[in-house]
């Protein structure tokens, strides 16, 4: 009889965590040695930024 198989293995559904941790690749000039510099959870990270200038209010 076919058609009655279902599924074999489990499929995972429960995801735990909705962040992940922000993780820097810092490279020597010199050597090229990689570096790991993590950082705390967050949902959102951006590098370089706008800048908030001296006296200006950001709208």
């Amino acid at each position: 009889k076919s058609g009655y198989g279902g599924q074999t293995k489990l499929v995972f559904h429960k995801k735990a965590k909705t962040t992940k941790k922000i993780v820097l690749r810092l490279q020597c000039q010199g050597c090229k040695h990689v570096s790991q510099h993590p950082i705390k959870r967050c949902k959102h990270f951006e590098i370089g930024g706008d800048k908030k200038g001296k006296g200006t209010s950001l709208f």
